[in-house]
């Protein structure tokens, strides 16, 4: 799997066959390891939206009982990290949709 099993979710949403909050989840069930629990879904559609409309640092409230840590070892865990943050401890990278110029 990896990011061309992304790549593939994403051609599937871009034809209409299913939703991007669909390729999320199961890119968070069966691309990941260990699977991402399904209630951070909304934190990941939140995420997803802050850093594709330029607000990479706006903060994303994850679901009771969920923490991350900051990008560095020993840095404390929170439950209000930054949009980006999501993204990468979530790998939502390959789902962030450019402008085109």
């Amino acid at each position: 799997m990896g990011h061309g099993y992304v790549s593939d979710l994403n051609d599937q949403v871009d034809e209409g066959l299913c939703s991007l909050e669909q390729a999320v989840m199961v890119h968070l069930q069966s691309n990941c390891y260990p699977p991402i629990h399904p209630a951070m879904l909304p934190a990941c559609m939140e995420a997803i939206q802050f850093v594709e409309e330029d607000m990479p640092g706006a903060s994303v409230k994850l679901p009771d009982g969920i923490r991350l840590a900051s990008r560095y070892m020993g840095s404390e865990y929170t439950n209000l990290p930054s949009a980006i943050r999501v993204v990468e401890a979530c790998h939502l990278e390959a789902f962030i949709q450019q402008e085109e110029d």
